[in-house]
């Protein structure tokens, strides 16, 4: 018998969500599961400036500063990971840093959860700050989840496929869409 582990099931409803939202990112951008994990490392520091910003601390300078450097770091290594998927036609290729995702997904996850509940201990403007960093810890776990889910290929945006599809359909549009909207206004009438 199994033990039931809470911990896991959490791990594996947030893994879920990420496979579902690479899915449907990859669906209407057509881009990749490593574009959509830096667009969150991006916008975990954009949540990480405005705690800045809220702080009037200069101390806070340092966590904005390394929030900037591992935006960058992570960054490079997805666009690796990218260029490494495409040039490969092997489907199981281990991206880079792929051995951190878990921990560092799990880490960001629960520091995210400490640091919503130690808000509510603080006075405004610290509390906004907390908060920022809470929403930046949250963006930085879903992005290691996303990291880890299952990879799609690229294909064309959603616009492109609509566009492609109305081009291959070859049936002349009905009259009734060619007259203009006052036309059949007056002709209800």
């Amino acid at each position: 018998m199994t033990k039931f582990n809470p911990l896991q099931k959490i791990d594996d409803g947030m893994l879920y969500l990420a496979n579902r939202g690479v899915q449907a990112w990859n669906w209407t951008t057509g881009r990749t599961k490593y574009d959509l994990s830096t667009v969150l490392h991006m916008a975990a520091t954009a949540s990480d400036g405005a705690g800045y910003v809220l702080s009037n601390d200069p101390n806070y300078l340092l966590i904005f500063s390394i929030s900037v450097f591992t935006t960058g770091i992570c960054t490079i290594t997805n666009e690796l990971n990218n260029r490494r998927e495409k040039n490969s036609s092997d489907v199981k290729v281990k991206p880079y840093l792929d051995d951190l995702d878990i921990p560092l997904s799990r880490f960001a996850l629960g520091f995210s959860g400490w640091e919503f509940i130690s808000a509510q201990m603080h006075k405004p403007p610290m509390k906004y700050t907390i908060l920022a960093n809470s929403v930046a810890f949250f963006s930085r776990s879903l992005a290691f989840y996303v990291n880890r889910a299952e990879s799609l290929p690229l294909r064309k945006n959603v616009l492109a496929r609509a566009t492609e599809i109305l081009k291959e359909s070859s049936q002349p549009l009905p009259e009734f869409c060619k007259v203009g909207v006052n036309q059949r206004l007056e002709a209800m009438i």
